[in-house]
């Protein structure tokens, strides 16, 4: 038997830390001399990012490569709702017509590099683990449930109100468009895994979410109800991202873990990053 390290993370959001494309291999010393302290003596040789990678394809391509060049020899990812918008077109080289476009020649790229791995309702097995992953999307179920009586019509409203997503997802009508899509795909991956990767946690109890959101109707957006996944799935972790600020808990024998990166000098919780790692005891034979 040997134990096998894995790095986890959320919620990176280069173009936060970064107005560089990194298309000039000189300007990789500043990515450098940002993340030396965080990843370059990890014993990992494997990272997940559960999400929001960041506005600008071509910019996380870049620093993902030099992720998988200088830290880490496998690195796992699913998209976040942040990896859809469509604020500008800056350094992308190309227009997209929809965020959906957008995704999906990111994925491309992604899934082409060696070393990069890019989950849509997919499970790739590294060193004999089994991780699978897929977005998520929020079902606006926590709110429905914790503030009564509300009214599910005024979710969309607050939606609209609350939610970059609703202006910057292009097309998307209802808040919780693409929440079945997700959730087959989560469903068919979380049965054959040992980690399960989604960006949106997947539980909207109120012990199952940070003391900070638990009062804020706005976390309708920030959850779904995964009961009947978390009871069914086969991993022994899952791990989330999209709330910025680090949580765990564990329901019916899963470790379920938000580990996020953050905006930096906006998040007081990313001046205190610590790159967090889950252990398997994994059988040399395997």
């Amino acid at each position: 038997m040997h134990n096998l390290k894995i790095d986890i993370v959320s919620d990176l959001h280069f173009d936060a830390h970064f107005n560089k494309l990194f298309d000039n291999p000189a300007d990789l010393k500043i990515a450098y001399n940002f993340y030396d302290s965080y990843f370059l003596n990890r014993e990992a040789d494997t990272l997940i990012i559960a999400g929001d990678i960041g506005h600008i394809n071509l910019q996380n391509i870049n620093i993902l490569k030099m992720f998988r060049q200088r830290y880490y020899k496998h690195i796992v990812m699913v998209a976040g709702n942040h990896d859809y918008l469509l604020y500008n077109k800056r350094g992308d080289g190309k227009v997209y017509k929809n965020s959906f476009e957008r995704i999906n020649d990111f994925k491309i790229k992604i899934n082409e590099t060696d070393g990069l791995y890019f989950l849509d309702g997919d499970v790739i097995n590294i060193n004999g683990i089994r991780i699978g992953g897929s977005m998520g999307w929020y079902d606006g179920k926590y709110t429905l449930k914790h503030f009564t009586p509300f009214h599910p019509l005024s979710l969309q409203v607050l939606w609209s109100e609350t939610m970059s997503d609703s202006r910057a997802i292009i097309p998307m009508n209802r808040f919780d468009d693409l929440f079945d899509v997700e959730y087959e795909k989560m469903y068919k991956v979380s049965l054959v895994c040992d980690i399960m990767v989604t960006h949106i946690n997947p539980s909207i109890e109120e012990e199952h979410t940070h003391p900070q959101y638990r009062d804020n109707k706005g976390t309708a957006f920030y959850t779904f109800d995964g009961d009947e996944l978390l009871k069914q799935t086969s991993a022994k972790f899952w791990i989330f991202g999209h709330t910025h600020i680090p949580y765990k808990y564990c329901i019916y024998d899963v470790n379920v873990i938000c580990n996020p990166f953050g905006y930096s000098e906006k998040d007081k919780s990313a001046n205190n990053i610590k790159i967090k790692s889950i252990s398997f005891s994994i059988d040399e034979k395997e």
